[in-house]
């Protein structure tokens, strides 16, 4: 009740949608029985999440966030962090790497939304790794509302997309 209220992991499979898919409540202009203030969580740490054809909103009418572990992937047309000040992306990565974000249309990021990356249990030998991949781009992350946990640093600047870069240090072995 509500819509994009409670919480979701998926860890493998497919979930497909040709509807707009809400994380942190639906607007009460969308369904008039939606509740201000509700709180959702996607987590896909495995399998597919899609939104065809349409966009997935985070903090639609609440707080919401949106988690992609090491092996999951979500797609839709448009992902929009909303101006609530109350939308979180949030990336894990894997020794290996990370799953993959994508929006065929534009990443929206509202002022005040908030991007986490944890990096620490990456080992791999990727120095740019791509964390968002979309179209185009609107807004950015204020640099106060990014946490990275472990190594990289996040780079906004580099074309439309959001990179995690982890600088590759000189080992010198003296004898």
């Amino acid at each position: 009740f509500g819509g994009g209220c409670g919480a979701y992991e998926m860890r493998g499979g497919s979930y497909y949608t040709p509807n707009r898919a809400y994380v942190g409540g639906v607007p009460t202009n969308v369904q008039s029985y939606a509740r201000a203030g509700s709180v959702g969580l996607l987590k896909v740490t495995g399998g597919a999440f899609t939104v065809t054809n349409n966009t997935l909103m985070v903090g639609g009418n609440g707080a919401g966030s949106l988690t992609i572990g090491a092996s999951g992937v979500c797609f839709a047309k448009d992902i929009v962090l909303t101006n609530n000040t109350q939308s979180t992306l949030r990336f894990e990565l894997g020794a290996a790497g990370l799953g993959s974000l994508k929006a065929s249309g534009a990443l929206v990021i509202s002022a005040g939304a908030k991007l986490e990356v944890e990096s620490r249990d990456y080992q791999g030998s990727a120095v740019w790794i791509k964390l968002a991949d979309c179209a185009t781009r609107s807004g950015g992350f204020d640099p106060a509302n990014i946490t990275v946990i472990g190594p990289g640093v996040v780079k906004q600047d580099r074309d439309e997309d959001l990179w995690l870069y982890i600088p590759r240090g000189l080992l010198i072995g003296i004898l």
